[in-house]
């Protein structure tokens, strides 16, 4: 075996090494949607948020580890709908609120975490879809404007 062959071997090698942990690190709590947020500090709108392109959420929230204390993400028109995004986490809606041409929906979903108290219930799913049809899914809550 050559050294030039020797070396690109070994390059591989590290390199799998260094991203293998990366990729099979995939436990986003929603598929990724056309952008992805995390929540970090907190479980609150205090939180430090970090925004990436949807494709990116997996390397993010590898490197992002401990910190991240909630997560959300957007669908474009026609991906999804909150029926099916509450259908899949199992949850049970709580209430419903319309606002500003949208409508949240608030659940609590026994397979994702801890939730926060809102409304005399424990919630940690939140779907907002907007009228123009984009679908926006956090836990606990959406922070910020969508």
């Amino acid at each position: 075996m050559t050294g030039h062959l020797r070396r690109m071997i070994g390059c591989f090698i590290a390199g799998a090494l260094l991203f293998l942990p990366v990729a099979l690190h995939t436990d986003t709590c929603f598929r990724p949607g056309e952008e992805y947020t995390f929540y970090c500090g907190s479980a609150s709108s205090q939180a430090q948020t970090v925004v990436c392109d949807g494709a990116a959420a997996v390397f993010y929230r590898y490197f992002l580890g401990g910190e991240v204390k909630g997560e959300s993400t957007v669908y474009g028109a026609g991906d999804t709908t909150a029926a099916a995004l509450l259908a899949a986490f199992e949850a049970r809606l709580y209430f419903c609120e319309e606002a500003a041409g949208t409508t949240g929906y608030y659940a609590y979903s026994p397979l994702l975490g801890e939730g926060v108290a809102l409304g005399g219930y424990t919630v940690n799913l939140h779907v907002v879809v907007r009228a123009d049809g984009k679908t926006a899914v956090g836990t606990p809550l959406i922070f910020g404007g969508f």
